[in-house]
């Protein structure tokens, strides 16, 4: 008797209200910390020093570590447009 596995693809979503809140705010910097965290988690193939990064100066074409994509996201922003 054979096994059948089906695998199904979870779509998993971020709150997104940090991305337009206050840059200086609690809820923005939660909100990078959490966004960071997800990163990480779901990233198959991830190298820490070489995370593409969505805020508003790189768009996408700039490659950061963890530490300052961090500070990137809090200093210049996130493309709102970004999904995970």
């Amino acid at each position: 008797m054979g096994m059948t596995v089906e695998f199904v693809k979870v779509e998993v979503r971020m709150d997104r209200k940090w991305m337009s809140a206050n840059r200086l705010s609690k809820e923005c910097r939660d909100g990078v910390q959490d966004f960071i965290r997800f990163v990480v988690q779901h990233e198959e193939e991830l190298d820490l020093s070489r995370i593409v990064c969505p805020c508003l100066i790189c768009c996408y074409v700039g490659r950061v570590n963890v530490q300052e994509l961090e500070g990137h996201l809090v200093s210049n922003g996130i493309d709102q447009s970004y999904t995970c």
